[in-house]
């Protein structure tokens, strides 16, 4: 029954589709940023002040190591043909309140550790398996009072891309600085502001609509069941007798 056979191997095939996946992530962009000391010109410390307190503005949170932080993550997949767009926006800091009713003319130091891109490496960053008809792109910066850093990936889509393609940083860097605040009069502020911001997009191939893959194939497979059905028919042949040849009738005794 090769009718068969070859119908079953269709249905196998045709019924896989031919859709190809586009996707962009950006893992943990972040900031992180701790008191290191005060200098009020004559000693040097690595505690506040009496009276001066610091507390996370925004959407930062205390990071359990004397100072504030936020991170942030966004992950799109398309496999569908239709273009799919995230975007990240948080603000936060940290604010210095001297609330002890004195001035304080020193200087406040901090430390900052904070990265775009953190970490990299496989299952981030934009891939395409056909870079012909597929785009994946993300763009993710961090600005703050103690510096700024960027990645960004854009993949263009036509002829002399196609196959699978990645896009994502090279090696994944933490970035780090020292900033410092001051000084503080009495019941004053100060600030330090971080803007975190992540955009992905993705379009994924979307399998070929004409023909229904599925139904194409079990159309193929009812169409040969039914061939090999009429090739399965009874041994026994059918004479038919010439127009000539009449048996006559007898009659009844």
């Amino acid at each position: 029954m090769p009718s068969l056979k070859w119908a079953l191997i269709a249905l196998v095939v045709l019924s896989a589709g031919a859709e190809a996946t586009a996707i962009s992530s950006v893992k943990n962009a972040f900031w992180q940023a701790d008191f290191a000391w005060y200098d009020d010109g004559v000693t040097k410390s690595t505690v506040l002040p009496g009276g001066v307190d610091l507390v996370c503005t925004g959407m930062a949170h205390g990071d359990g190591a004397g100072g504030c932080g936020d991170s942030a993550s966004a992950t799109v997949i398309s496999n569908d043909g239709v273009w799919t767009r995230t975007t990240v926006d948080r603000t936060g800091g940290l604010l210095l309140r001297n609330l002890g009713g004195r001035p304080l003319g020193g200087i406040f130091a901090f430390t900052a550790r904070f990265g775009s891109f953190y970490p990299g490496g496989p299952g981030t960053g934009a891939s395409v398996d056909n870079g012909g008809r597929e785009t994946a792109d993300y763009f993710t910066f961090v600005d703050g009072t103690g510096g700024f850093d960027l990645h960004g990936c854009n993949m263009e889509a036509g002829l002399g891309h196609g196959g699978h393609h990645e896009c994502r940083p090279t090696a994944p860097s933490v970035q780090e600085s020292l900033f410092t605040l001051g000084s503080a009069a009495d019941w004053s502020a100060l600030a330090a502001d971080w803007h975190i911001y992540i955009e992905v997009t993705a379009q994924g191939e979307a399998a070929d609509p004409v023909p229904e893959p599925p139904a194409l194939a079990l159309f193929v497979a009812g169409a040969a069941v039914t061939a090999c059905r009429r090739k399965a028919r009874s041994p026994f042949r059918q004479i038919r007798l010439p127009s000539w040849w009449k048996a006559r009738s007898r009659r009844r005794p």
